[in-house]
């Protein structure tokens, strides 16, 4: 079974690569701030993080011990089917090395356990995965089970996963009089069959290659970089630049600002996407107020607006995500942008624009009010973004809210908040 939950971020314990002292980071932490020595670092996962679980002592584990692999997705997932859309929020783990007879998933154990990098500091021996990213969302779809019958109500036309994250979770194993126990609370979890041996043998030879550690500096003019803990951009006040960890470095992002009037201003970022859509014919705003049949009546400057899908850039519930997309593409801003850091708050940016991009469709099947008429073209339609910027736009705060007048738009904090930890 796929488990289908909510959790709040796990905790990670980790050294400090500089002092060595012991940091405790949430697991949608980017920056690495270590409170004895005071250094501040990006850390680059690679392809994915890689965590093990462990006791609180980790000389409990011998050099013999086997640590086995579980994929963990955590994400939302999106589906057009029949005339409606169905979101919702997936925190799945799956067996990574099917050849052995173990159970599908960790349940809810890393959420009860201490979760570490997987380092070479950790004995025992890491055994390599049989199942690759592709086939594990594959097999995820299949056990949620997305209906794609046709001729019927249920129709699938669109699926997207969208904000995911994955990671390798190792769990340890010990072997004993022909069984398979669990190496934490050393109970039987499967006998031995033959065979299984080739499984337990194939040790990862890629286990310590990707994770690397980045100073926090402006590589333009050496400054300290800002942000928060979980944001994926960060800025730098001196030379109002704007980066994003890029492999082994640190990638320069195009940014733009709305300007905004007053000192209570927050300031929310958005990724303004420019795409070549082909199967419809939607370049201008004009085009989509009659693709998707909005109660509007054209007028013809319309004509001349080049359409533009506005995405958040942050994490918050999936229906609040389709709300806040489809009234910013349907409001379509028009206004000039600074680049020119605020000094504003400014929330931290969490969805990448790859992400952001895998939400186009989405969106615009959420705008459509033909869906009946539409949903049929989405298996037909191509949206490639040919031009992305991050804008950030000002909303006005009051106690529980902020608000967007222009867009009509009122997103409550707490909702921000909790997108933090998706």
């Amino acid at each position: 079974m796929v488990e289908n939950f909510i959790n709040n971020s796990w905790s990670i314990q980790c050294q400090c690569p500089q002092c060595s002292a012991p940091v405790t980071l949430e697991e949608t932490d980017r920056i690495l701030a270590c409170p004895f020595c005071k250094v501040k670092l990006f850390f680059s996962p690679g392809e994915y993080v890689r965590y093990c679980l462990c006791l609180p002592e980790t000389e409990a584990f011998s050099d013999e011990s086997l640590f086995i692999p579980y994929w963990r997705f955590k994400g939302m997932v999106f589906t057009c089917q029949g005339h409606e859309i169905k979101k919702e929020i997936v925190d799945a783990t799956i067996l990574a090395l099917q050849k052995l007879p173990l159970s599908a998933s960790l349940g809810l154990r890393p959420q009860a356990m201490q979760l570490k990098f997987v380092t070479p500091d950790i004995k025992g021996k890491f055994l390599a995965h049989d199942m690759s990213e592709s086939n594990m969302l594959l097999q995820m779809e299949d056990r949620l089970k997305f209906p794609e019958t046709t001729g019927t109500a249920l129709e699938l036309f669109h699926k997207a996963c969208i904000g995911e994250t994955m990671s390798m979770i190792y769990t340890p194993i010990l072997i004993e009089k022909g069984a398979i126990l669990d190496g934490i609370l050393k109970r039987p979890l499967a006998a031995l069959r033959p065979g299984d041996m080739d499984a337990l043998s194939a040790y990862d030879q890629t286990l310590y290659q990707g994770m690397q550690f980045i100073p926090a500096l402006c590589p333009n003019c050496g400054w300290n970089l800002d942000g928060e803990r979980d944001s994926i951009i960060f800025g730098c006040s001196n030379c109002s630049s704007a980066w994003q960890v890029s492999g082994s470095g640190l990638k320069r992002v195009d940014f733009g600002v709305i300007s905004g009037k007053g000192d209570n201003i927050i300031y929310l970022p958005f990724w303004r996407i420019k795409a070549q859509i082909d199967g419809v014919q939607l370049k201008s705003y004009a085009d989509l107020v009659r693709l998707a049949n909005l109660p509007k009546a054209i007028q013809k400057q319309w004509e001349d607006i080049r359409f533009s899908f506005w995405v958040p850039a942050f994490k918050v519930h999936p229906d609040l995500l389709l709300r806040i997309g489809r009234f910013m593409t349907v409001a379509q801003p028009q206004d000039d942008v600074a680049d020119c850091l605020p000094k504003n708050p400014l929330h931290p940016v969490t969805l990448p624009a790859t992400e952001a991009q895998e939400c186009l469709k989405i969106v615009l099947a959420d705008i459509t009010v033909a869906k009946k008429r539409v949903f049929p073209l989405l298996k037909d339609i191509e949206v490639n973004p040919i031009e992305t910027l991050l804008v950030y736009v000002p909303f006005t705060p009051d106690r529980d809210d902020l608000s967007y007048p222009q867009a009509r738009l009122i997103i409550p904090r707490n909702a921000l908040k909790y997108g933090r930890n998706l």
